[in-house]
């Protein structure tokens, strides 16, 4: 039996418009709200948006205030995201930054076609930067259970580690949503690193990018931003947005479909991620987790 499954990957506006931080974070409001609602009116299972996407066009002691007067799960973003999510009986995914129990997080918000929340996943990996400006890592790497598969997250720097994305693999999540501002190297290292992590771990990835400022020069500093799009597990680019320009892209999917190979050690033809799953020697692996092997950084941080 198929499990089809329309996921929409949205590419918010790279600006914002405000003369006022209030109302800057408001313009990011309905912008996200714009574009949820277009996937809303396609008939999309999931849809979501990018990295910090509320707090876009604001500066440090802008995010602060707006951060300690707007905690997150509370705030208008999410109450816009399970609005439009009960409307059109969609599962959404709001990129987000604020304050979650006084601790200052990047998160990736879910809610269910109920507008009820499904989970929050918490940055495992921010940046140097994030964590000097007061950003709280998350410690897990959560699956959750709606009402089509499971689905896990990531957040831009996280996709720099194999181990994030191997870890929601093992506990097996079908599509990962990637509210993301990454990568900075270069647009063919980036989308293959991109592509191995879907094929390896078998699942579909969401790319959620930025569009870019037509009025300024194209900027490839960050290697792939502004391409959202939706990665199969054959690691194929099965929908994406042109750099420039915000909307949304969906694509269809059948997560009953698994990708079948030959194996090397059964000689059958088996389902890929079964068989590398179950053959996993686990045992020889504890040098990841291992603390005393973690190196000091090579220099000191400078924004």
């Amino acid at each position: 039996m198929a499990r089809l499954v329309r996921i929409g990957a949205i590419q918010v506006p790279g600006w914002v418009e405000g003369d006022s931080p209030q109302a800057r974070h408001q313009c990011n409001i309905d912008q996200m709200e714009e574009l949820l609602i277009q996937a809303g009116k396609r008939a999309c299972d999931i849809a979501g948006v990018g990295e910090a996407s509320n707090v876009r066009g604001l500066g440090d002691e802008d995010r602060a205030l707006l951060y300690e007067n707007l905690p997150l799960l509370e705030g208008p973003e999410v109450e816009m995201g399970a609005r439009v999510a009960r409307k059109y009986e969609m599962n959404v995914c709001l990129g987000l930054a604020g304050y979650v129990d006084g601790q200052r997080r990047n998160a990736a918000v879910f809610i269910d076609r109920a507008g009820e929340l499904a989970g929050t996943y918490y940055k495992v990996q921010p940046t140097r930067g994030e964590l000097i400006g007061g950003i709280v890592a998350g410690d897990d790497l959560p699956v959750f259970e709606l009402d089509f598969g499971r689905v896990g997250a990531i957040i831009c720097h996280d996709m720099s580690y194999v181990e994030t994305v191997r870890v929601l693999g093992v506990r097996g999540a079908e599509i990962v949503m990637w509210p993301s501002n990454w990568s900075g190297w270069g647009e063919t290292l980036s989308n293959t690193l991109i592509q191995s992590r879907a094929i390896d771990n078998h699942m579909y990835i969401a790319f959620l990018s930025f569009g870019q400022d037509p009025s300024k020069p194209m900027n490839w500093k960050y290697g792939v931003a502004g391409c959202s799009s939706v990665i199969s597990p054959m690691g194929q680019v099965i929908a994406q947005m042109p750099t420039r320009t915000p909307g949304l892209v969906t694509a269809d999917v059948d997560l009953d479909m698994k990708r079948v190979a030959h194996s090397f050690t059964w000689g059958n033809d088996d389902v890929f991620i079964d068989e590398m799953l179950c053959e996993r020697n686990v045992k020889a692996f504890a040098p990841l987790v291992d603390e005393s092997l973690v190196p000091s950084p090579p220099r000191e941080y400078k924004r």
